[in-house]
């Protein structure tokens, strides 16, 4: 499965962004979006996404840290705050980790 971003919920599916990687903006609405990120995490500028359509993107090399926050018009995010792409928190990045 490739990597998705849902963009209602910032939801990442399909493994985790990456320096360089392919990934898809999905748009699991209804409506036509147009959506622009806010800072430099991706190589595009703006992306147009059709109702229940993804559009590739390509994550920047070097990927710069979080967040990674965007604009939608219309706006159809349906999760708290601001649109952003979900990155796991340090508390759930340290319960996968083993401790020696």
């Amino acid at each position: 499965m490739p990597i998705e971003v849902d963009i209602r919920t910032g939801q990442v599916t399909g493994g985790s962004l990456s320096s360089g990687c392919d990934f898809g903006w999905k748009n699991s609405s209804t409506q036509n979006v147009a959506l622009t990120p806010s800072s430099n995490y991706c190589t595009g500028s703006s992306y147009d996404i059709g109702a229940g359509q993804v559009k590739p993107a390509v994550a920047a090399n070097p990927l710069p840290a979080p967040p990674y926050n965007f604009t939608l018009s219309p706006n159809v995010w349906n999760a708290p705050s601001n649109p952003h792409i979900q990155t796991p928190s340090m508390a759930v990045d340290a319960v996968d980790r083993e401790v020696a």
